[in-house]
């Protein structure tokens, strides 16, 4: 079955381009502000923001590349087997061989594994069948160890031809572009209304949609550890007799599997009902006013042999909010937020459940320390409680500007630019 890229209509593949990339353009040409919305959302913003647009040069620059984007990547099959029609529209092929121009692959909406989805390598040896050569093809993906395990196959087949590959977190520009004000209003309105809007005894905040085994692991867990009666958490119901529950029981090695589906047996309602609707692209300030800090439960917390890294918006939202925040995620997510700049809230909370390789220790130990400071919270009182998440200041308007400015991903935003240039 051919692999479908988005978007078909090739006529708006470099807007479309800018838009994915977010707000990583900015600085190419209009330092600290956000122009790369087509249309009215872009002069909504421009007038809000007081910026410019991008530049008739930098936007010529895509006029050398065509652009695909690939999602939902774990579904296709990804094989060197594959044919390159199936891979591409015939009408994308057709325009970067006769024309010679760039071909510009978005994976950056998926951090999977190549142990998962072996997508760069089938590029890799696919495209060349079409008549692309490597030398054509840049790669941005969403995992931030896809370039390191990509060289590695590259000398293992001792191949010396590669294509361009650049990690990218495309989420934390993402979840910034959603800010409906100046870049520090919200965390200057949550000083003032956290007061008002916290609901006594409710210390955290842990929202869940789509249900997957690991976050249901995790989420069994606090619940068994007693911390739902403080926290506001939520998730959809899952039927017994939902396949699901096999994958669950394979992978998570979880005996007690009919106390976990007595968990699930009704949804715990937060804020939305629907819990098929992603909330990828909101906020949610008031529903996070209501809790002290956030703990995430991100998309993925495996790294198949440390093969995988991946941050989404989960991870990004609570920098923008200006709340403490603790993820559930793949390991060393701490260590690599921290690595790109973000500064972590050691003096509330311990990370050394970040480094530990097995899934289920990592959150049983991340269960531990949420026990430890709802002990340590029931111990204050409602103002100390407060004070206790707001004392922070430094480190929300710091995360808040590192959120803006995601410097990994302009850099690589540059070296794709540079490479534009050549044609």
């Amino acid at each position: 079955m051919p692999i479908k890229t988005d978007p078909t209509d090739l006529e708006s593949s470099r807007y479309y381009a800018l838009e994915n990339f977010n707000t990583l353009l900015r600085q190419v040409d209009v330092p600290n502000c956000f122009s790369n919305i087509r249309g009215e959302a872009a002069h909504l913003w421009q007038s809000k923001h007081h910026v410019g647009e991008i530049s008739d040069e930098t936007l010529k620059l895509f006029d050398n590349a065509v652009y695909v984007s690939y999602t939902y990547l774990s579904y296709m099959e990804w094989s060197p087997r594959q044919n390159p029609e199936n891979l591409l529209e015939p009408d994308v092929i057709k325009q970067v061989v006769n024309e010679n121009k760039f071909l510009v692959v978005d994976l950056t909406h998926e951090g999977w594994s190549p142990e998962e989805a072996n997508v760069v390598v089938t590029l890799h040896e696919v495209l060349p069948r079409a008549g692309i050569r490597h030398d054509q093809v840049i790669v941005m993906s969403g995992n931030l160890k896809e370039k390191e395990q990509y060289d590695l196959w590259c000398k293992r087949k001792n191949t010396h031809n590669k294509m361009h590959l650049f990690n990218f977190t495309v989420f934390d520009s993402g979840m910034f572009m959603c800010l409906e004000h100046p870049i520090d209003h919200l965390i200057h309105q949550r000083q003032h209304t956290l007061a008002e809007k916290y609901e006594d005894g409710k210390y955290f905040i842990c929202l869940n949609r789509a249900p997957r085994p690991w976050r249901q692991y995790f989420i069994y867990k606090m619940v068994k550890a007693g911390l739902k009666q403080h926290a506001l958490i939520s998730f959809d119901r899952i039927a017994k007799e939902d396949g699901y529950w096999e994958w669950f029981k394979e992978h998570m090695s979880i005996m007690d599997i009919d106390e976990i589906q007595d968990v699930f047996k009704e949804a715990s309602i937060v804020d939305i009902r629907d819990f098929k609707v992603n909330q990828a692209n909101n906020i949610s300030f008031d529903i996070h006013m209501k809790s002290l800090f956030t703990v995430v439960t991100e998309t993925q917390p495996l790294n198949f042999n440390n093969t995988s890294l991946f941050l989404s918006e989960k991870t990004f939202r609570p920098n923008v909010l200006g709340m403490p925040y603790l993820v559930f995620g793949q390991k060393d997510t701490h260590k690599t937020l921290r690595d790109f700049g973000y500064k972590l809230f050691d003096d509330i909370f311990d990370y050394d459940f970040d480094g530990i390789d097995d899934t289920n220790k990592r959150a049983d130990m991340l269960v531990s320390q949420l026990k430890s400071i709802e002990n340590d919270l029931q111990s204050k009182t409602r103002t100390q409680q407060i004070d206790w998440s707001l004392n922070h200041m430094d480190k929300f308007i710091h995360n808040l500007y590192q959120t803006e400015n995601n410097y990994q991903s302009v850099t690589a935003i540059n070296d794709i630019l540079s490479i534009l240039q050549t044609r």
